[in-house]
């Protein structure tokens, strides 16, 4: 064998060598042997400390909050000792008196659906007779005939209570003791006495029930205006009605309850 004959020959050589090589080897970079290759490395994970068998409170879920309930208000609560007082004074020293003034007022109503309303209501209430006397006046009476009184009416004036207003029913006490119930419809007395016992005695109207004492004060209270459907409640019937037209007005043009 010439010399480029066998310069030839061991070129060839390490050329397949290097084919070899290239087939077999292991690339830079690579886990070899018993290395597993996985497509992507996983995040580490932090230690979680083991529970302590206590949870804590999450967020507050809108809407489970439970409903504010209204206190209700206080409730009536009469005298130890049981009694009846007005401003300090007995209440069985109290005369009731209903007042008319003018003839044809006096003559057109039913005195006695009044007085018996309020006689039998304050028995009821109070287990001792108030028999109401009736009072026909020419003019304003602003002179007391009794100590102590319980006024009906609008023919009357006593120091401390409002000016009278036609368009309103009201009750009170005034500072010195005077009870007094004011409206333009006299026969609303009897229901606005029965107001008066439920708020100050603890007795409900219609109830029957026997008030267990008072205390009451100076105070001033007004009554809402009456409709056909209060008054139907109240047991009342239309049993009368007419309408009239123009600036005269005739005596015979009225409503009557009963």
């Amino acid at each position: 064998m010439d010399r480029r004959s066998f310069v030839r020959l061991f070129v060839s050589l390490i050329l397949a060598a290097c084919l070899l090589g290239s087939c077999t080897g292991t690339p830079a970079g690579e886990p070899s042997g018993s290395e597993e290759r996985t497509g992507s490395a996983e995040a580490p994970t932090e230690a979680v400390p083991p529970s302590s068998g206590e949870t804590e409170p999450g967020p507050e879920t809108p809407g489970t909050e439970e409903p504010e309930t209204e206190e209700p208000g206080p409730a009536y609560q009469p005298p130890e000792d049981g009694s009846f007082t007005v401003c300090g004074f007995d209440l069985s020293e109290y005369v009731p008196m209903l007042y008319f003034t003018g003839s044809g007022d006096y003559a057109r109503i039913n005195r006695p659906s009044i007085t018996n309303g309020v006689e039998k209501a304050a028995l009821s209430a109070l287990g001792f007779e108030m028999k109401m006397k009736v009072i026909k006046v020419d003019k304003y009476c602003t002179e007391s005939r009794y100590d102590h009184e319980i006024l009906f009416g609008k023919e009357f004036r006593r120091e401390g209570m409002p000016e009278y207003d036609g368009t309103k029913s009201y009750y009170g006490v005034t500072a010195g003791g005077t009870v007094y119930f004011c409206s333009p419809s006299p026969m609303l007395y009897p229901y606005m006495w029965e107001l008066f016992l439920e708020e100050f005695m603890g007795v409900p109207v219609g109830s029957g029930e026997r008030s267990l004492g008072c205390a009451i004060q100076e105070c001033y209270r007004e009554v809402p205006a009456l409709d056909y459907e209060k008054l139907s409640r109240e047991g009342y019937t239309l049993v009368f009605e007419d309408e009239f037209e123009g600036d005269d007005f005739e005596g015979d043009d009225f409503e009557e309850w009963d």
